[in-house]
């Protein structure tokens, strides 16, 4: 996979909603690939959606058209928001449609096994469990009595 330059992303109060530099925008391909919604606090970026399309300009243009989608974004912690791209490199005789998928796939998993809170599996809202502990009073030292699981 051949990753490009972020393209960074900015409210727009007028139309509540986020929106990309149009000219580094175009430089995104029509073709097969993967797109992440991330954001960058400090030097530290985490991930918020992980996406895969047969045509990447087009898909992150619907994306950045649900509104839905973009306000769980906005919503998604402190820093700048960001779509990362990247485009499979291929031999002669692979699909590049099919590497894509798969490669996202494996990125959904990964950054799930890491722990991070992706939209990709809740839609557009978090989840947020809390989990009451009672019992031994030896573990309340170490164990909050209430504990938010996201």
């Amino acid at each position: 996979m051949k990753w490009r330059e972020p393209l960074e992303l900015k409210w727009d109060y007028g139309i509540n909603d986020y929106k990309a530099d149009s000219a580094k925008f175009a430089y995104i391909p029509d073709k097969p690939g993967i797109y992440i919604f991330a954001r960058r606090h400090g030097a530290k970026h985490s991930p918020i959606y992980v996406g895969y399309s047969a045509t990447l300009r087009s898909r992150i243009t619907q994306q950045l058209n649900n509104h839905r989608l973009m306000i769980a974004v906005q919503h998604a912690g402190n820093g700048k928001r960001l779509i990362l791209t990247a485009q499979p490199i291929t031999k002669p005789g692979q699909n590049a449609g099919k590497i894509a998928k798969a490669m996202e796939a494996f990125l959904i998993r990964k950054l799930h096994a890491e722990g991070c809170d992706l939209l990709n599996d809740k839609g557009t809202k978090r989840i947020v469990k809390t989990v009451k502990w009672s019992g031994s009073t030896a573990a309340r030292d170490i164990v909050p009595l209430y504990v938010k699981l996201s």
